[in-house]
């Protein structure tokens, strides 16, 4: 396997993670230059569309982490198989439904989403304060008790990055 012969300081890791910031940094005028660019840069200049943007970024990152943790966590630490691993997972998958239903709602109603992603970010770093609290000895019960509250965080940036950006689109 690579990793086991590629370390974080080899110098092909090194090369690789050189490569995508050179790759990152020209992006923006790629961007600039294309007919239909993924991100217009006038959507940028909304702090509101930066800010959720930012926060959602960090969003998917956490909740990526917590989908591909919790059920690693629980094969290893719990002994469960892959597949009551996955059963376990509904409250997480319940969470994300709901709390992206509420969300929607909320920020097709607000006149101010800064409230809004400022309360996501907060309940998303509740929830995952929550399950830095885990230990080997936590029940299942219990694990997945947190999960439901810290996904309430994660789609609430994800909603306000969509209408926002809707509401700065020159369409």
């Amino acid at each position: 396997m690579i990793g086991q012969h590629w370390g974080w300081t080899s110098a092909r890791s090194l090369a690789l993670a050189l490569v995508t910031v050179a790759l990152g940094a020209l992006l923006p005028a790629v961007e600039r230059r294309a007919a239909a660019p993924v991100l217009p840069a006038a959507m940028l200049a909304s702090r509101t569309v930066v800010f959720a943007s930012l926060i959602g970024f960090v969003a998917h990152a956490a909740m990526f982490g917590v989908l591909v943790y919790l059920p690693t966590y629980l094969q290893i630490v719990h002994g469960a198989s892959a597949t009551l691993s996955g059963v376990h997972m509904p409250p997480l998958v319940i969470g994300l439904v709901i709390s992206q239903s509420l969300a929607g709602r909320w920020a097709a109603k607000a006149s101010r989403l800064r409230i809004i992603l400022v309360t996501g970010l907060l309940l998303n770093a509740a929830g995952l304060l929550l399950l830095a609290t885990v230990r080997g000895t936590t029940s299942t019960a219990l694990l997945t008790s947190p999960v439901p509250r810290s996904t309430n965080g994660y789609d609430q940036p994800m909603v306000v990055d969509r209408h926002s950006r809707r509401w700065c689109s020159p369409l």
